[in-house]
């Protein structure tokens, strides 16, 4: 389901619906202590620390010693839910966490952590209870998506969110296409993201603070479909996995 490499190609982690693995040598190892568990993201740390969601039991923590921490709700320090969505490690160590009640913003060094979760009363806070998933810009800010409240961008400065969300049916440079963001691909050269929804692909300039949009189409015709992830190769074609199949775009 998810993989997550180390410090060569010649060391893979595999996280899937039963348990942990490591390729290795072109073998297969499964990795005691995570046996059954049902991994949704892995992502692997500059210490080569390896941070692991789970969809019910939380983080799991697996350090080159091999001991294994794991956290919860009810741990010191806490998550802010169970069921994990997305983990990313940015250059400077700190943890983030996406979950279905919020963001949790771990820090190793001091072992400590802070929970952001929605808030109806707070301009400046979530757009919504989950946060689905969580990607780095150039400058290594954190941008998340969410199923029902658009897009959010953290400011670390002051501890607050910016909304990115739809407003009108006719989708403005001003307003995201669908509040259902499904995936983002971070263009760093460019300063760009380029965002999947039901109604299409999306182009975000952070320089410009202006989005282009792009309903899918086939054979000309706009349809809804699913834009599940984004990948562009060198040559500038988009690659775009949709629950319709496969596209490439450009």
């Amino acid at each position: 389901r998810m993989m997550g490499y180390g410090p060569d190609l010649h060391r893979i982690w595999v996280g899937t619906s039963d348990g942990l693995y490591l390729i290795e040598e072109m073998k297969i190892n499964p990795i005691s202590g995570f046996e059954g568990l049902d991994i949704t993201s892995i992502s692997l740390s500059k210490e080569s620390n390896l941070f692991i969601g789970s969809r019910n039991s939380g983080l799991y923590i697996l350090n080159m010693q091999g001991e294994i921490v794991q956290l919860t709700t009810d741990t010191s320090p806490s998550i802010a839910s169970n069921q994990v969505n997305s983990v990313l490690t940015r250059g400077n160590s700190d943890i983030w966490i996406a979950t279905n009640s919020g963001l949790t913003f771990y820090y190793p060094t001091t072992n400590t952590a802070t929970n952001y979760q929605y808030d109806f009363n707070n301009v400046f806070g979530l757009s919504d209870h989950e946060v689905r998933h969580l990607y780095l810009d150039k400058s290594e800010e954190i941008w998340m998506t969410t199923p029902l409240g658009g897009i959010n961008f953290f400011h670390e400065s002051d501890n607050q969110f910016d909304y990115y969300g739809q407003k009108t049916s006719t989708a403005q440079s001003d307003e995201l296409m669908d509040y259902n963001v499904l995936s983002i691909h971070t263009d760093k050269p460019n300063n760009e993201l380029w965002i999947g929804s039901r109604a299409g692909l999306s182009n975000y300039s952070e320089d410009k603070d202006l989005f282009t949009h792009y309903p899918f189409q086939i054979d000309g015709k706009h349809i809804n479909n699913q834009i599940l992830s984004i990948v562009k190769g060198d040559n500038g074609i988009f690659w775009l996995g949709t629950e319709k199949g496969l596209f490439t775009w450009n």
